[in-house]
């Protein structure tokens, strides 16, 4: 959906469900209601392709004013989480494999061809492509917490954009 169309328009202009508009709004009005946030996950089909999101509404009012807005967060959760799993997944197979390198070069006879350096060497290379490993998981994750960042700004400004 393109964010510049957003303001000025009710969720049942913006989005093709009707029943997901109703509920949309509802959950507006439960947040209204309570003095508490309110979380949930829902999916909203833009363009005809369903989203998911994590989503959280809260009433904020001024001291002694009956004015409120509602400020939310909808994390879109994913595209995230599939980038997060595929990650996980490579990272763990390439790790399995050093792992298994290295446990086959440490088992390795003295009778080998192999001299002790060379497998030192090995080893060594196998533990250094097992830190980079660990490197590029956490450089994803630090990724991801950034994008989940942006979403979250992203999503207070469009709840917001929409009460207006």
């Amino acid at each position: 959906m393109d964010q510049s169309k957003v303001p000025g328009h009710t969720p049942h202009e913006l989005i093709e469900d009707c029943a997901t508009a109703d509920k949309i709004v509802g959950n507006y009005r439960d947040c209204i209601a309570s003095d508490t946030p309110i979380s949930y996950r829902e999916t909203i089909v833009f363009g005809g392709a369903p989203m998911i999101f994590d989503t959280t509404l809260q009433k904020i009012s001024r001291p002694n004013s009956d004015r409120f807005r509602i400020v939310g967060t909808a994390l879109k959760i994913e595209d995230r989480h599939s980038v997060g799993s595929d990650i996980d997944f490579y990272v763990s197979l390439a790790r399995n494999s050093m792992t298994t390198i290295e446990l086959l070069m440490n088992a390795r006879s003295d009778r080998d061809a192999t001299t002790m350096s060379e497998r030192e060497a090995t080893l060594i290379l196998c533990r250094k492509a097992l830190l980079s490993l660990d490197d590029i998981a956490a450089a994803a994750a630090r990724v991801v917490r950034s994008e989940e960042k942006n979403d979250t700004i992203m999503g207070e400004a469009v709840r917001d954009l929409l009460l207006h």
